[in-house]
This record gives structure tokens, sequence and C-alpha cells, in this order.
């Protein structure tokens, strides 16, 4: 019935949050990085999650050293800490 699917839907929606350590874990040599939060939400939107998704990224900003992936992470809503 449509009621059992409304409720199934709202018990897929929750809030996820994605910490990135992006010292240990950065954004790869070639990868546009205005593209990295789209393609990891657009993965979890796949898998199903329907909430919204809050992106942290973590580290030292100093060790970024291409200076336009960090304005691409900050301008993507990616928050640096």
């Amino acid at each position: 019935t449509s009621s059992e699917e409304e409720e199934q839907e709202e018990d897929d929606v929750h809030e996820v949050a994605v910490f990135w350590d992006f010292e240990n874990c950065p954004v790869p040599s070639g990868l546009d990085p205005f593209l990295v939060r789209r393609n990891i939400e657009r993965a979890l939107r796949r898998d199903g999650l329907l909430g919204p998704i809050t992106f942290r990224g973590y580290g030292n900003i100093n060790v970024i050293s291409r200076a336009h992936v960090l304005e691409a992470l900050s301008e993507t809503g990616v928050g640096l800490h």
C-alpha cells in the first residue's frame, strides 16, 4: 500500500556526515577537485541514501599542494577544519 511505501521511504531518510582526512587521502592528481563532493554524493544517493549529507575535511590546509584544490573543496561545500 502507499502508506507502507511512505513509511519505508521515511525509514530510508538519514542524515549522513562524511569525514575526510585530506592529508592522508588527498584528491588524486588529475581528478577535477570540483567533482569530488559530487561524485561521493552521487554514490551515496545511488546506494539509497535519501537524507542530507554533510562533508567535513580535516587536516593541515598547508599540506594541500594545489591551491585550486583548497578553493574547489571550499566552494563545493566541504567544510575544512
